[in-house]
């Protein structure tokens, strides 16, 4: 029997579980995330005491399972379903700006999460990762706390329409 029977984590968030064997003066047990002895960064990971972590990354699909079997008999185990969740919010300042061609215009990325979720961001320009020739081209140039700072450098020639998207996705969740 594992308690907890259910859980919902944030992304990197950490909930203990205990497992209770019966039948048998060996109470140990081994612990699995997804099949996967102690587990690994894509699912979360368990260490011996049945302390779960979350991944900081969204697993898909957004839930695991997770089993603790008994050290005196594999054939009796227990699982409990671990739902996933995140609350990432990413805000990027300054929400405008003109930048004449050539030039140049600092942006910043800020997440905003519960949990410990990965902090980075991947900039795009009009929805190419780090943009082209064409629309401009943006990388990051600090990843400092929550999000990061990235440089953007307007292409030679205004696009059209003349008008360029800056996004940062969550790593974490994009």
């Amino acid at each position: 029997m594992i308690a907890p029977q259910a859980a919902t984590l944030f992304l990197g968030q950490t909930q203990s579980f205990a497992a209770t064997v019966s039948g048998t003066s060996n109470a140990a047990v081994t612990w699995q995330v997804n099949g996967i002895a102690g587990g690994n960064s894509t699912v979360g990971q368990v260490s011996s005491a049945g302390l779960y972590t979350a991944p900081g990354t969204m697993p898909t699909p957004a839930s695991v399972t997770l089993t603790a079997t008994s050290a005196a008999d594999a054939t009796a185990s227990a699982s409990v379903i671990v739902s996933i969740h995140d609350d990432i919010s990413v805000t990027v300042t300054p929400p405008s700006a003109t930048v004449p061609a050539s030039g140049a215009q600092i942006f910043t990325a800020t997440i905003a999460a519960s949990g410990n979720p990965s902090a980075g961001v991947i900039w795009s320009v009009n929805g190419i990762p780090g943009g082209d020739s064409i629309v401009g081209t943006i990388s990051q140039i600090s990843s400092a706390g929550l999000g990061g700072t990235a440089s953007y450098t307007a292409p030679a020639a205004p696009p059209s329409p003349a008008t360029v998207t800056i996004t940062a996705a969550s790593v974490a969740n994009a």
